[in-house]
């Protein structure tokens, strides 16, 4: 008799376990499989990047003209988290300090919320930045600026934990900019394009200024990205504004007014950051 786990194989008679590879078409086909040839793919052209593009697209955006450089040195500062936190941080008190004062119910259970969304924001926000922090660390990357002016390029895990020097990859700017547009189209969905584009115009200044290669902010957007999603799943699984119905993320009420009458605004103000940037490029 023999059972089968997955690629292994058990034969009780026997008492004998055998490793079974599985066709490429099996390989595919089965969802976990999938994820792992997702990986590698992803793996292999980040690998590609870093061989054959990165310092070449650093050193064409570092022969751009002057004011290019100066108008994404000015953008750039979008990503970094601190102009998220920092808000967020300053209204959080301010919502629960409503919710104590207020006695209407319902108002009580918008303002809960509420709360409970922008917390949601500032977690993802928080635990992508501090992991790409310790990931900084233990890959060690040298940034474009040592290419530029010492001619190292490379990784140097550990070697330099205090250098910003090397402490390229991934991009934190990155992350917390697809991060926020991860959790934005958490609520939204409809936007996801466009918080996709929002996020990777801004993220496309680290590569302009010379703080990042390519496959540092593509990197580090896709892991900011799916911590939010990661981030939902755990939430949904508490019970916190999201709740999961046929396999399909909802927002929890009375979470789903607020939402109805912010996607209007959201996209409003998008089209005018937007535009805005469209207008002042040189």
């Amino acid at each position: 008799m023999t059972e089968k786990t997955g690629l292994v194989q058990w034969d009780k008679t026997r008492r004998t376990v055998s490793l079974r590879v599985p066709h490429w078409a099996e390989f595919l086909t089965s969802v976990q499989h999938r994820k792992v040839a997702k990986f590698i793919i992803f793996f292999v052209f980040i690998d590609l990047l870093m061989a054959f593009v990165d310092v070449d697209l650093s050193q064409f955006m570092r022969s751009q003209e002057p004011e290019i450089y100066q108008y994404f040195r000015g953008i750039t500062k979008v990503g970094d988290s601190r102009y998220w936190l920092v808000p967020i941080a300053l209204i959080l008190p301010f919502l629960i300090a409503m919710h104590q004062a207020i006695t209407e119910e319902s108002a009580k259970r918008m303002l809960s919320w509420m709360a409970a969304a922008l917390g949601f924001v500032f977690i993802c926000i928080a635990v992508s930045g501090i992991s790409v922090d310790v990931l900084k660390v233990i890959f060690g990357r040298a940034r474009p600026t040592l290419w530029f002016d010492e001619g190292i390029y490379g990784f140097s895990p550990f070697a330099f934990p205090t250098s910003s020097y090397y402490q390229s990859f991934p991009s934190g700017h990155s992350t917390t900019l697809f991060t926020i547009a991860g959790a934005i189209t958490c609520f939204f969905p409809r936007l996801r394009i466009m918080m996709l584009v929002f996020a990777s115009f801004f993220a496309f200044s680290r590569i302009v200024i010379g703080a990042h290669y390519l496959s540092d902010v593509i990197v580090g957007g896709v892991f900011g990205y799916y911590v939010a999603f990661w981030m939902r799943d755990w939430y949904t699984k508490k019970g916190w504004v999201f709740i999961r119905q046929n396999g399909v993320y909802r927002i929890k009420a009375p979470g789903q007014l607020l939402v109805m009458r912010g996607k209007e605004s959201i996209t409003a103000l998008i089209h005018k950051m937007t535009g805005a940037s469209s207008r002042h490029i040189p």
